[in-house]
């Protein structure tokens, strides 16, 4: 059974007797001594509810646009979407701290992340994996900017800090496309003369 600590303190494990039996076997009962041992955080904490211990972590993202139209240029209407995994061994999905966020001035769009586990062939769990989806929705040409994600998190292996990071990225959004031919016309057919009009219904009469 897996433990975890999440604040400095001292873990007790209370003493246990444990009855084995087997078939054809008298029953056998086990003694396990009581286990007192202190958790301290490691030298360096300085957001207790972001600290991350792991023994291997891999943190990628991929960028993709959606376009409106189909001359593939990045438009005001259109959409970029930044998605960032992690994948941490011997870690849990709730030790995984957030790493993408909503700006509202920023017409962004955080969409809900996804946790599992990561498991080996066999089944056996060995880690954590965490999907996020930040999703940016610009609205007026100009210039778009996607901040790097920095992680410091703590490796287990060799009992000292790392960085993970992920380079930003920049786009330029040029204006609005314009309205189709189908647009145009519905937009002008309301936009008829009136001297036209009445030249119309005086023939008819």
């Amino acid at each position: 059974r897996q433990l975890m600590a999440w604040d400095q303190s001292t873990v007790k494990l209370p003493a246990v007797d444990l009855t084995i039996t087997s078939s054809g076997q008298p029953p056998a009962t086990v003694h396990l001594d009581e286990i007192t041992f202190p958790v301290a955080w490691p030298e360096g904490v300085a957001q207790p509810d972001r600290f991350l211990p792991a023994r291997e972590l891999t943190l990628s993202q991929t960028i993709n646009q959606f376009h409106a139209g189909k001359d593939k240029i990045l438009r005001a209407g259109d959409a970029v979407e930044r998605v960032v995994t992690l994948s941490a061994k011997d870690a849990l999905p709730a030790q995984i701290p957030q790493m993408l966020y909503a700006i509202p001035s920023e017409e962004s769009q955080r969409l809900a992340p996804q946790n599992s586990f990561l498991k080996s062939g066999r089944g056996d769990i060995e880690g954590a994996l965490r999907v996020e989806r930040l999703r940016y929705m610009p609205s007026v040409e100009g210039t778009l900017t996607l901040p790097p994600v920095k992680l410091r998190w703590w490796d287990t292996d060799h009992q000292q800090w790392q960085l993970a990071e992920l380079k930003g990225e920049t786009f330029k959004v040029e204006s609005a496309r314009a309205e189709g031919k189908e647009s145009t016309l519905r937009g002008s057919a309301g936009n008829i003369p009136w001297t036209v009009v009445l030249a119309v219904l005086t023939l008819i009469l």
